[in-house]
């Protein structure tokens, strides 16, 4: 995805660079593995406690990694979207991955910055723990174009009902 990305954008020199962001999730047996790079999230919700499973690439989550400015500059600063690694912007790039164990009645959230942007972690969480997962994925779609969202909103929701225990 990263080279054909990376060469499209090659094919229209003087154009705006092209780039876009990747979250993928893989289930298998009682993991979930997720894959990631730029600033979409992954979330796991175990009862009712939301916990992000991905660390954002940009310049902003990078300063606040090095304690050079607090959460509540990081969140009214202007570069709160400039990534540092995406896909596309170089022939290759570096992933994260990472897994993550889990237990019948978790629910996972993948999301782009249009939503996680304009809507609270807290907010992301109680929705998934009250409302079905479609409800709660126009719940919080709607919540966050209310807000002014100005990035693209995108939100998948899974409820993982039951984890087989493997021998």
């Amino acid at each position: 995805a990263n080279l054909a990305v990376y060469d499209e954008a090659m094919q229209h020199e003087g154009a705006t660079r092209m780039a876009t962001t990747l979250t993928v999730s893989l289930f298998r047996r009682s993991e979930i593995s997720v894959g990631h790079v730029g600033d979409s999230r992954a979330y796991l919700v175990h009862h009712g406690k939301i916990r992000q499973l991905t660390s954002d690439h940009t310049y902003v989550a990078m300063q606040l990694k090095m304690s050079l400015i607090s959460k509540k500059d990081a969140e009214a600063s202007e570069l709160r979207g400039v990534l540092t690694r995406s896909i596309g912007a170089n022939p290759t790039v570096q992933m994260d991955y990472s897994h993550t164990v889990l237990r019948s009645g978790d629910t996972v959230v993948l999301c782009s910055d249009g939503l996680h942007g304009c809507v609270t972690d807290a907010e992301i969480g109680d929705a998934v723990s009250r409302m079905a997962p479609s409800v709660a994925c126009a719940h919080l779609s709607q919540l966050a174009e209310k807000r002014g969202s100005s990035d693209n909103i995108s939100v998948q929701i899974l409820r993982v009902d039951n984890v087989q225990r493997v021998g």
